[in-house]
């Protein structure tokens, strides 16, 4: 039973870290690839964007899947 309750106690503890972080940041980290700074400064772009960009670079057609301009941010 000590087992149960020391376990459920730092999940507690890790849940409200969690949570504290969430609030005090304001949001979650943007997993979106065509919003994401960290993967536009490394070069990760959309698979959507890339297939267009190898069919016809000239198109500027929002993607299907994510129904933005590719290679844009939305607001």
């Amino acid at each position: 039973m000590e087992l149960f309750l020391l376990v459920a106690a730092i999940i507690l503890v890790c849940i409200l870290a969690l949570s504290v972080r969430i609030m005090i940041k304001g949001s979650f980290a943007e997993t979106e690839i065509s919003r994401n700074e960290n993967m536009k400064k490394l070069g990760i772009t959309c698979v959507n964007e890339d297939e267009k960009k190898q069919s016809d670079p000239d198109r500027s057609d929002a993607c299907a899947s994510c129904r933005l301009k590719c290679g844009s941010e939305r607001n």
